[in-house]
């Protein structure tokens, strides 16, 4: 399945009702003593595989956590999205350091009657943590599933922070 990629800010003009099939993965590649798990959020009914994010890698990054037995994964609706999206721009914009090695992997895949569109923002581990936090005020503190596995992901590739 072919992928468009796009910037993210074409995502961002989207309006929401473009959202209903849209996932965003997070995946840490930064240094680590363990794996950390990569999450995927996904609006409901859909969950794309992991071939279709592979479009988007960066040759020349690592994606290994990619590749672990489990992908943990959450539902957020079409507002939560378009906010995470907000978040992520913001932080990179504001946070982060474009000259630190990558950190974080945060790839948004919105799957359009026209196709499919994506983007891939790359953090520094600064950035990942702002990010992170960003991201758990971004969706409904009543989806105790997503904010445990956010706060996992956190915990473990940014020591608590």
């Amino acid at each position: 399945m072919d992928v468009n990629k796009v910037s993210i800010e074409i995502l961002l003009a989207l309006e929401q009702s473009r959202l209903q099939r849209a996932a965003i993965k997070l995946t840490h590649m930064g240094e680590q003593t363990e794996p950390v798990g990569t999450i995927i959020m996904q609006s409901y009914y859909y969950l794309p595989s992991l071939e279709i994010f592979r479009a988007l890698r960066n040759p020349r990054l690592p994606y290994e956590n990619d590749e672990l037995p489990i992908i943990l994964n959450f539902s957020i609706t079409p507002a939560e999205i378009k906010v995470v999206l907000e978040e992520a721009q913001r932080v990179r914009d504001s946070v982060d350091d474009p000259g630190d090695s990558p950190s974080l992997s945060f790839t948004v895949l919105i799957d359009a009657p026209e196709g499919i569109q994506g983007a891939e923002l790359l953090f520094s581990y600064k950035g990942g943590v702002v990010l992170h936090r960003a991201l758990a005020g971004a969706i409904d503190q009543d989806n105790k599933i997503g904010q445990m596995i956010l706060h996992n992901q956190r915990d473990a590739a940014y020591s608590g922070a």
